[in-house]
């Protein structure tokens, strides 16, 4: 279980995951030793399963960001795991998610331009996998990115 020090220590790291621990024992007001520990118990418990650097995706060739409900042809196993390895493999689709409801998954898929996307669309998503439809939106611009999870935003 987490307390209110972990907390603050988690809304650190997710501000900052490069933060040393001189500067994180200082914002929590602790010193070094104790925090160094409450990171190590942190982690071993699941609660930061890892640290990763946050890229601009625009000057990486990504500037377009398309959101794309897929909904499977069919439910068999077969056919979810085939998806699931063409989402794997096709480094523009950023994040993927199983979903409820009229379609089986969301994609975000980033893209330099429609025609980039046009062809993921044709060479990947529809003809990999028995599709049944896909609907896209486009991202016209970015809102709220990065949040913290709602109980440790408090």
């Amino acid at each position: 279980m987490i307390d209110f020090i972990d907390t603050k220590i988690l809304r650190a790291l997710c501000a900052d995951g490069r933060m040393t621990f001189t500067s994180l024992a200082e914002h929590i007001h602790l010193s070094q030793t104790p925090t160094l520990k409450r990171v190590r118990r942190i982690e071993k418990y699941g609660y930061i399963t890892g640290y990763t650097a946050i890229l601009d995706e625009k000057k990486l060739g990504g500037g377009m960001n398309v959101f794309v409900s897929v909904t499977l042809a069919n439910q068999k196993s077969s056919t979810h795991d085939n998806f699931r390895k063409m989402v794997k493999e096709t480094p523009q689709i950023m994040e993927c998610f199983l979903t409820s409801g009229d379609s089986d998954y969301l994609l975000r898929i980033a893209v330099d331009n429609m025609i980039e996307y046009e062809k993921i669309l044709a060479e990947k998503i529809l003809c990999i996998t028995p599709i049944k439809h896909a609907r896209s939106s486009l991202s016209l611009r970015s809102i709220k990115q990065g949040a913290l999870p709602p109980h440790i935003a408090i």
